[in-house]
């Protein structure tokens, strides 16, 4: 059993509580209201590829997929309203690439992301929120657009939805792994959240009892 907290927010107060299960999964809460577990569909049927085996070069295929997961992530609506559930802030994340399944129709990641907002002048992160993630694509490897998203449930649905929807090859690594390195750290985020505070991109954020 493996615990994992999320950083409190701005008015000092726990906004997310991540716990590991039994076999190192990741599920997660916001500071919003209680969210059902999303359905469970059809796991994937095939293996595993690794992130290298994505689209050709190692590095450059793993790289654009990366940043293909992230700004999907970062632009749906859905996926936003997990982290700004009160606050209609701006979502940045850090993802970590588990894989692909054989037929790159489902992209395995590991997402880490913050809701930023303006608290005196400076950039803040008001939600955070860490999850793992599928993503269900179309069109061919090279020219794939992410169509879909699906994260865990809580507590005993994360269990139950990550046995279904992750190949065993990926279940036993995020066993094996304490915590995924993401490409960008909150600290990266913040810097990249600042940036827009002085873009004026940045809504402003005010704590509750302000």
């Amino acid at each position: 059993m493996v615990s994992r907290i999320q950083m409190s927010g701005p008015a000092g107060r726990w906004v997310c509580g991540l716990l590991l299960l039994t076999l190192g999964l990741t599920a997660a809460c916001t500071s919003g209201p209680n969210q059902k577990s999303p359905a469970v569909t059809t796991p994937p049927s095939a293996p595993a590829t690794s992130p290298a085996a994505l689209l050709g070069s190692p590095h450059r295929s793993e790289q654009a997929t990366v940043e293909r997961v992230r700004a999907y992530l970062e632009s749906n609506r859905p996926f936003q309203h997990i982290l700004t559930a009160g606050f209609d802030g701006r979502v940045l994340c850090g993802v970590y690439l588990w894989g692909t399944s054989a037929s790159k129709h489902e992209i395995y990641a590991d997402a880490t992301c913050g809701n930023y907002g303006v608290v005196n002048g400076a950039a803040t992160q008001v939600s955070g929120y860490s999850t793992l993630v599928v993503l269900t694509t179309a069109g061919a490897p090279t020219t794939t657009s992410i169509t879909a998203f699906k994260v865990p449930g809580y507590d005993d649905a994360a269990r139950r939805d990550i046995l279904a929807w992750f190949p065993s090859s990926i279940v036993n690594r995020i066993e094996q792994e304490a915590g995924p390195v993401v490409d960008r750290t909150d600290s990266q985020l913040l810097t990249e959240a600042q940036a827009l505070v002085t873009a004026g991109q940045l809504p402003t954020y005010t704590p509750p009892g302000s």
